[in-house]
């Protein structure tokens, strides 16, 4: 399936299946954890509503690389 990621500093976000939010979204903390084996989504809420905006936004603008 598609998937949609980006970094915002020290945060990454990764959502697995598609364009909605309730297909799987993972968050990390790449300071922290650089293999990325820990999602942290549910310990930083304000973090991950933050970024899932942010990419609904890059979403709707247009500005990926993942087909429809």
């Amino acid at each position: 399936g598609t998937s949609f990621g980006f970094r915002e500093g020290d945060w990454k976000l990764i959502r697995h299946g598609g364009r909605k939010k309730s297909d799987g979204t993972q968050l990390y903390h790449l300071a922290k954890d650089p293999g990325e084996k820990t999602d942290v989504s549910a310990g930083h809420p304000d973090v991950l509503a933050r970024m899932q905006a942010r990419l609904d936004k890059i979403i709707a603008d247009g500005r990926t690389r993942a087909p429809e």
